[in-house]
């Protein structure tokens, strides 16, 4: 899954919308997002639905373990995850530098 933000991923602008979503409610947008294309979350509009619409959850997970995981990343938070996407392009680069031993 390619996460795509409207606009450039500054650090605080994703971490901060998705504190105001909440933790719960963006794992589940993510493990429920059906779209075989990038996730596009354009900026200052959330996830796309509204805050207080129902989330069914698939079969293979149920809302404990859901609320298991969102628990983990409140105590840890996304940042990690979003620096990966932040850096790609350096990732890219770093891949062709030659390796000396």
């Amino acid at each position: 899954m390619l996460l795509m933000w409207g606009g450039p991923l500054e650090p605080g602008d994703v971490e901060t919308e998705f504190a105001q979503i909440g933790t719960a409610r963006v794992l589940k947008e993510f493990l429920t997002y059906g779209n075989p294309g990038p996730l596009y979350l354009p900026k200052g509009k959330g996830l796309g639905h509204p805050i207080d619409s129902p989330i069914e959850l698939p079969s293979w997970l149920s809302e404990e373990e859901c609320d298991y995981y969102a628990s983990k990343y409140e105590k840890t938070g996304v940042t990690g995850g979003l620096n990966y996407y932040r850096n790609l392009d350096l990732y890219g680069f770093l891949q062709l530098l030659p390796i000396k031993c």
